[in-house]
């Protein structure tokens, strides 16, 4: 998912990422470690590499905070 549709990206509608980060999240219940680093790499990943502020505006944050 982070080289094919990444969070950030406009490849999908406000309305698929929010249900897509939905879906994600029920894969925390599970606790595999390997699944949980993938989300947070695809969920987070764009925001570890800068080293300004999140921005508001950002798609994953809105995203998430939506789902």
């Amino acid at each position: 998912m982070i080289s094919h549709m990444p969070i950030n990206s406009n490849i999908n509608s406000i309305e698929e990422r929010i249900r897509l980060v939905e879906c994600v999240t029920l894969a925390y219940t599970r606790k595999d470690f390997a699944t949980l680093n993938k989300i947070s790499n695809w969920l987070f990943g764009h925001i570890d590499d800068e080293d300004e502020e999140v921005d508001e505006r950002d798609p994953t944050i809105i995203t998430i905070v939506q789902s």
